[in-house]
């Protein structure tokens, strides 16, 4: 509809009763979380390009405790 293309947030709600979504904002810009991607051992360009092609990728983020051991 915005000939907009690349990623992006948007915030929506899910309307239980009628099971139906609605999309209340749209942010042409990647959400403020994008960029710990790499923190914690996902890549999302790696994600969107796998489903886009059909194929199946897992990426598996690692978590660092406060204490600094991973899990």
């Amino acid at each position: 509809m915005t000939g907009f293309h690349g990623f992006c947030g948007f915030d929506w709600i899910h309307n239980k009763d009628e099971d139906s979504i609605a999309v209340i904002e749209f942010h042409a810009r990647p959400p403020s979380g994008f960029h710990f991607g790499s923190v914690c051992g996902v890549n999302f360009a790696e994600g969107i390009k796998s489903m886009l092609s059909g194929q199946k990728i897992v990426q598996r983020p690692t978590v660092t405790l406060s204490s600094g051991k991973k899990e």
